[in-house]
């Protein structure tokens, strides 16, 4: 069911990219670490100079009000490719979500990327462990170095095979990951990881006017949507994703002006063909 629904995203994004192009633009997810790597365990990295601990920078955007990551670790290469499919169609998925704040979202970007994290995205499950460390610059070296660190609690996590988090604790917006592989009798591990920026959107985004409709009017129409989405039955990301269909489907084929002129009864037949539009599209219904 996750699939179909994150597949069905993608198609209706890709449909409405070309009449709303300028909301899909304010994306609220920005994929800024993505890797395949190889450690050996410590024994073999000692013996032979080969490698059990590895460090990812990381910067997050100016825009970033949060953080997140998934991992998977196995003995060999095989989810590589499953993990791949797992971020784009994440990132597919959640591209809608940019506008909502725009468009008047009682839940935040943040609230609403976390939400649809937890419940949709499932890592391809790993069968070999690894620790994830956060860690600020002045301990960087001291992982790498196998001395005695100290890693920042908000995302680390010891002895996963596979794992998901996400944080809105942004202390810094610079930090380190650092993967290591614990793994006693096992030569290798391969680690795929996902690091994404959860971002705020640009206040050119939220205070726009489009084709005549005030923020104000936006935010009402959306409000309207959304709840008439979730009446029905949608949850929470499936009515904000309903409403902003709805949104940009009225405001790229119809102006305030047009609203203004029209009866009041062929625009409430209009505007409830555009909703159930979007209902059957988006609801997992």
């Amino acid at each position: 069911m996750k699939k179909i629904i994150l597949l069905l995203a993608c198609i209706i994004i890709s449909h409405f990219q070309s009449l709303a192009q300028s909301a899909l633009d304010e994306n609220s997810v920005k994929l800024i670490h993505e890797e395949t790597m190889m450690l050996n365990n410590g024994l073999v990295s000692s013996l032979l100079n080969g490698q059990s601990r590895k460090l990812i920078k990381i910067d997050l955007p100016d825009r970033a009000i949060g953080w997140m990551y998934v991992f998977t670790a196995n003995l060999n290469n095989e989810n590589t490719e499953k993990f791949k499919l797992l971020t784009k169609s994440f990132i597919s998925s959640t591209s809608l979500v940019g506008s909502f704040a725009s468009l008047g979202a009682a839940s935040g970007p943040m609230a609403l990327v976390s939400n649809f994290f937890k419940k949709n995205i499932t890592p391809p499950s790993g069968d070999a462990a690894i620790n994830l460390y956060v860690l600020d610059a002045s301990n960087e070296n001291k992982f790498l170095n196998k001395a005695n660190f100290q890693s920042i609690s908000d995302g680390t996590v010891e002895n996963r095979n596979d794992f998901k988090y996400t944080s809105s604790n942004l202390l810094s917006k610079h930090f380190s990951i650092g993967i290591q592989n614990v793994s006693t009798f096992e030569r290798r591990v391969y680690v795929n990881i996902s690091v994404y920026a959860i971002m705020k959107p640009s206040e050119s985004g939220v205070n726009s006017v489009t084709n005549g409709w005030s923020m104000e009017n936006k935010q009402k129409m959306f409000n309207r949507w959304i709840k008439a989405a979730m009446e029905r039955g949608a949850d929470e990301f499936a009515a904000n994703s309903i409403a902003a269909c709805t949104q940009k489907s009225i405001l790229s084929s119809k102006s305030f002006a047009d609203y203004t002129s029209t009866q009041r009864s062929q625009w409430e037949e209009f505007v409830k063909s555009k909703f159930e539009e979007c209902y059957k599209s988006f609801s997992n219904k």
